[in-house]
């Protein structure tokens, strides 16, 4: 892997004594941008995309940056300390995933002299961000070559590929209105960060699969994914960051289970995005959703609206 050197950096270098440190420079989604460095005291530096104050505060550690010539993922690991009073990436930003999409650039830099310029040791983007005793915090580093490993258009499924919810006039556009029913909390069960009953009313379709989203409380903004729900007692399938507790409000609503018969159940077939009829052979040798579908249901709906072309 080739890297520009600067000239007057790469003369520090060759030297037998160097006075270099590293610089993580994280930039968020929303255009907030975080620095950190592995030296003792502050380092305010522009990399030509405007100066930032790299804190020694929270300080870093970045593990080997593990890169081929392949174009396989090259990642690493950084170690940095969460922040409560001083400017920095907090608990709090991690639990509401503002770290996700964001991108990551390693700097070398001589910090007795920032007129050198710098090594861009690696960048790309933040993967998977783990917190660790409740005082620190590990984003994965990715490169930027994990965006070749992402699909790009549509591919063929027995399942919907819609995203639930949205508009009708594109590829992932599913055309159903999703009505959100208000709730508050009335008790909170045994495992407080996941089971509650609330006194929202029924919906149009069963609330499992569904969503929470809280209004307020100490989850207020966060959403949960409905596992069980029958009678206003909800069970979440992943766990809140904080207990819910009584008072709480929130909205609860219906997903889409992206299988022929739900989207039918909906009279939002004509916007269903899937192949219902591929053949998968017998239920059992399949993951998929819906293996077993009855084909005279299937062409029944599409014959009523003139689609055609279908045979037993």
């Amino acid at each position: 892997m080739s890297r520009t050197i600067p000239i007057a950096l790469q003369a520090h270098l060759d030297q037998s004594v160097t006075t270099t440190c590293r610089l993580l420079r994280i930039a968020l989604a929303d255009g907030r941008v975080f620095g950190v460095t592995s030296l003792d005291a502050d380092v305010t530096y522009d990399d030509g995309r405007g100066a930032v104050t790299y804190s020694a505060n929270q300080g870093v550690d970045v593990s080997a940056i593990s890169a081929s010539s392949d174009m396989t993922v090259s990642n690493a690991e950084a170690q940095s300390l969460l922040v409560t009073t001083a400017p920095g990436i907090t608990e709090a930003m991690i639990e509401a995933g503002e770290l996700r999409d964001a991108e990551w650039t390693l700097y070398l830099v001589n910090y007795r002299d920032l007129g050198m310029g710098h090594i861009i040791l690696g960048a790309g983007d933040v993967g998977e961000v783990v917190k660790r005793w409740g005082l620190m915090f590990q984003p994965e580093l990715l490169s930027y070559s994990v965006r070749l490993s992402q699909p790009i258009g549509t591919h063929w499924s027995r399942t919907c590929r819609a995203i639930d919810g949205s508009p009708a006039d594109s590829q992932t556009g599913c055309g159903r209105t999703i009505t959100a029913v208000p709730g508050t909390v009335t008790a909170v069960g045994a495992e407080s960060d996941r089971q509650f009953t609330g006194n929202h009313a029924a919906g149009s379709f069963p609330f499992a699969p569904g969503r929470v989203l809280w209004v307020t409380g100490a989850n207020a903004g966060k959403a949960g994914f409905v596992e069980v729900e029958a009678s206003g007692a909800v069970t979440l399938g992943n766990a809140m960051p904080y207990p819910v507790t009584v008072g709480d409000t929130y909205t609860i609503a219906d997903t889409c289970p992206r299988t022929w018969e739900a989207c039918v159940d909906r009279e939002n077939e004509l916007n269903f995005k899937g192949e219902p009829l591929i053949p998968t052979g017998d239920a059992p040798s399949v993951s998929t959703p819906g293996a077993q579908v009855r084909r005279s249901v299937i062409q029944t709906v599409v014959a009523a609206n003139g689609l055609g072309g279908v045979t037993a």
